[in-house]
């Protein structure tokens, strides 16, 4: 059995509306104080979103 690695439009859709919450993650982490900041900056560097 092969994989055509097609992706349909509700993995698109999926992946669209998770980078957007993360977005909104970080932001709210920074605004929570230094501590917030700081976590907010490690996580932007381990998953950058697109």
């Amino acid at each position: 059995m092969s994989r055509k690695c097609i992706i349909t439009p509700e993995m698109g859709f999926v992946t669209i509306r998770g980078n957007m919450r993360h977005k909104k993650y970080l932001e709210e982490l920074k605004a929570s104080g230094p501590m917030g900041n700081k976590l907010a900056d490690l996580m932007g560097r381990q998953y950058p979103g697109q």
